[in-house]
C-alpha cells in the first residue's frame, strides 16, 4: 500500500476521531443546562432607581464613583461597569436589566474606546461567551441579526459548530483527547508537523477555550470602507431606538488612548459625531473635558489610578451638568 494511501486513511481516521470520538466519549454528559438570565443587575438597578445610568467596561470602573459623579451632576447616578464588555453586553444590559427595573432613568451614558461601540462581535466569544449568555432573555433576534451580518464565513462556520456540537461545549477546556493525540502521533513524520499545525490553528482555537485570555490587537473592528455604514449596521441604532422609546437621552463618551498610543482614524470620529448630531445623541470626548491626562494619572494601559477617581468623577459630573443644561435650553427654544 502506497504511503499516500496510508496517509489518506490515517487522515480520515484522525478527522473522524476529532469529530466523532469526543461525542461518543461524552455521551454521559450530553445534557447541558441552558444558561439562565442573571437578574442581579436588574435588582441592583431597581434598588437604586437611578436617574442617570452609566454603562461601560473597565474604563468606566476605574474612572467613576457613582456617588461623587451624581453629587456633581445633581442627579442620582448609577455606574454599571462590566469588565471586558463591549456593545453587545451594553445593549443587553440596557434592554434587559435597566429598562425593566427602573422608569426613572432619563440619561444613559456609554463609556467606550476605539471601535467597541460599533463592533457587535467585540468580546462576545471565548471567555466572554458565558457572560453574554447570562444577559440574554430568549433568542434575542435583533442581536443575532446584527451579529450575523458582521461575521465572515469562517466565523459563521465556527459559531455554528459551537452552537450545534454539545461535545465541544462540554469538552472545550480539553485541548486534545488521548485518542486524537495517539492518532496524530502515529502519522509519518513528514505529515505530523502539518497536522500539529492544523490542530493548533483549528481544533485548539480560542473559540473552544473560554479559559484563555486573548486580547485582540484592535479594541473592536475598525470600519471597512465607509464608517457611516459601519455605524448604521452596529448595535448603536438599536440602543438609540430603545432610548427614544423610553424618553431617555443617550450620551456617548469616548475615552482617549494613553498618551503615546495611536488613536482611531479621524474620519471614524467625524462619522460618529455627525451621526450623533443627526440622531440627537450627545457626544463627548475625554480630551475635550480633561485635555491629555497626565501620565501619573494612569495605573496600567488606559486605566486610571484609584487616587484620581474622585476628582475625575466630579469634573466629569460638573461638565455634563453644563452640557445637559445647555441642551435643555436649546430644546426649550
Amino acid at each position: 500500500m502506497s504511503s499516500n494511501r496510508v496517509a489518506l486513511i490515517q487522515l480520515s481516521a484522525f478527522v473522524g476521531a476529532m469529530l466523532l470520538l469526543p461525542h461518543l466519549l461524552l455521551i454521559p454528559f450530553a445534557k447541558t443546562q441552558p444558561v439562565q438570565f442573571d437578574n442581579q443587575q436588574s435588582l441592583y438597578v431597581h434598588k437604586n432607581l437611578p436617574e442617570v445610568v452609566l454603562l461601560g467596561n473597565s474604563m468606566l470602573k476605574t474612572r467613576i464613583k457613582s456617588k461623587d459623579f451624581g453629587n456633581a451632576l445633581g442627579r442620582k447616578s448609577l455606574a454599571l461597569p462590566m469588565g471586558g464588555s463591549g456593545s453587545t453586553r451594553w445593549y443587553l444590559s440596557f434592554k434587559n436589566s435597566v429598562l425593566p427595573a427602573s422608569n426613572r432613568t432619563r440619561e444613559l451614558i456609554i463609556f467606550f474606546r476605539d471601535h467597541e461601540i460599533i463592533d457587535p462581535l467585540f468580546r462576545t466569544q471565548n471567555q466572554y461567551r458565558n457572560a453574554v449568555a447570562k444577559m440574554k432573555v430568549g433568542p434575542e433576534p435583533e442581536l443575532s441579526r446584527i451579529q450575523e451580518q458582521s461575521q465572515n464565513w469562517r466565523e459563521r462556520a465556527w459559531d455554528w459548530i459551537y452552537r450545534n456540537s454539545w461535545a465541544i461545549r462540554v469538552h472545550r477546556n480539553q485541548r486534545n483527547s488521548f485518542a486524537t493525540v495517539a492518532i496524530r502521533d502515529s502519522f509519518p513524520s513528514r505529515y505530523r508537523a502539518q497536522l500539529m499545525k492544523l490542530t493548533k490553528s483549528r481544533f485548539e482555537v480560542e473559540n473552544l477555550r473560554p479559559d484563555l485570555n486573548f486580547e485582540p490587537e484592535e479594541l473592536g473592528r475598525p470600519p471597512v470602507g465607509d464608517p457611516k455604514t459601519a455605524i448604521e449596521k452596529s448595535l448603536l441604532p438599536e440602543i438609540l431606538k430603545l432610548a427614544k422609546a423610553n424618553k431617555i437621552q443617550l450620551i456617548l463618551y469616548r475615552i482617549s488612548r494613553r498618551p503615546g498610543e495611536p488613536e482611531v482614524r479621524p474620519d471614524y470620529v467625524d462619522a460618529l459625531k455627525k451621526y450623533s448630531n443627526e440622531q440627537g445623541i450627545k457626544y463627548l470626548e475625554e480630551r475635550e473635558i480633561f485635555g491629555t491626562l497626565p501620565l501619573d494619572w494612569y495605573a496600567d494601559g488606559d486605566h486610571v489610578r484609584p487616587s484620581v477617581k474622585k476628582e475625575y468623577s466630579i469634573r466629569l459630573g460638573e461638565k455634563l451638568k453644563q452640557v445637559l443644561q445647555l441642551f435643555f435650553i436649546v430644546w426649550i427654544f
